[in-house]
């Protein structure tokens, strides 16, 4: 249930102009929870896959517009 919380508090925390890192250190603090480095790693490649998902589409065009690009000065 902890870590639950603290994948709410990432994804609430990590579009703010402040450290979501930092929220993550204090709240695990404050619930007792050891956590480390691959532990936070984990949690941040979570919001960007959940990030991925929720804007799939702008990414494909970008990624096709990138191509083009690269055909048309060749």
């Amino acid at each position: 249930m902890k870590e639950i919380i603290l994948g709410i508090v990432q994804g609430l925390t990590e579009f703010l102009p402040v450290s979501s890192s930092g929220h993550l250190a204090i709240f695990s603090s404050f619930m007792d929870i050891d956590t480390n480095v691959p532990y936070f790693a984990l949690l941040h490649l979570s919001t960007f896959f959940a990030v991925l998902v929720f804007v799939w589409k702008e990414v494909v065009h970008l990624v096709i517009g990138l191509f083009k690009l690269e055909k048309e000065s060749l």
